[in-house]
């Protein structure tokens, strides 16, 4: 008869338990891809500057396609 009771109760409080479980789940989620894109734009950000250094010097070539392929990778994406 326990049993019962509990299984009923579980079935009752299941659907929100799941709920607040997927959410936290869900802004952890988010937490590490805004962390992951704040060391990406980081990267990004002192690659950008040390290829920057070449670009006009006529040794180099393809820096400044270079550039814009890292300058466009640091476009603001849909996660922010």
């Amino acid at each position: 008869m326990i049993a019962a009771r509990s299984h009923v109760a579980w079935d009752q409080i299941a659907p929100e338990v799941i709920a607040q479980c997927s959410q936290r789940h869900i802004q952890s989620v988010l937490e590490d891809a805004r962390r992951d894109i704040a060391l990406m734009q980081a990267a990004l950000t002192a690659a950008e500057r040390f290829i920057a250094g070449f670009d006009g010097c006529e040794l180099q070539e393809g820096i400044e396609d270079l550039l814009g392929k890292v300058r466009g990778a640091m476009e603001p994406g849909p996660v922010q």
